[in-house]
């Protein structure tokens, strides 16, 4: 039901979408024993913050997936976590706090530093490059320029080398 929304709301049906999700969490409240429960909720919470985020409600996705990512870690799922927290950063740079959102990316590519290369590894470093440059110090800055050309290559970083130089 959460892809069902998902699809929804890419053709620009936002009741339905609404509907898809609040039908797909309901569903999973009232079947609180069913054995696909614990990977499927936090996979609908993590929907429900992105829906709630294309929708303006801003604090709302915040609260969403925060409970995803609680959900995730209840699981052991800790890409599920890692993309969760990457969504909460940048909720938290739409809602203005750029402070906290610096310390989520921190958190989370510190983690990320002793992992193999992964697409998750570079939207990690990407989300943290968005971050205005005054809130950071501009040799990490510049380290994590470095890393995302040797990760990505330097045609992935083109967009955000202007806008942190700025």
């Amino acid at each position: 039901m959460s892809n069902l929304a998902l699809a929804y709301q890419q053709l620009g049906q936002v009741p339905e979408a609404k509907d898809a999700i609040a039908t797909s969490l309901a569903l999973l409240a009232a079947e609180p024993d069913h054995r696909d429960r614990q990977n499927i909720l936090p996979q609908a919470l993590n929907t429900q913050g992105s829906l709630q985020m294309s929708w303006g409600q801003a604090e709302a996705a915040l609260n969403s997936l925060q409970q995803a990512e609680a959900a995730y870690e209840q699981v052991g799922d800790q890409a599920g976590v890692f993309r969760s927290l990457l969504n909460q950063a940048q909720t938290l740079r739409v809602m203005g706090l750029y402070r906290r959102s610096l310390n989520i990316l921190n958190q989370v590519n510190h983690t990320l530093e002793e992992q193999p290369y992964s697409p998750l590894k570079a939207a990690g470093m990407r989300q943290t490059l968005k971050i205005p440059v005054f809130l950071k110090n501009l040799p990490c800055l510049l380290s994590l320029l470095v890393l995302l050309v040797l990760y990505t290559g330097a045609y992935a970083i083109r967009p955000y080398g202007l806008y942190c130089m700025m």
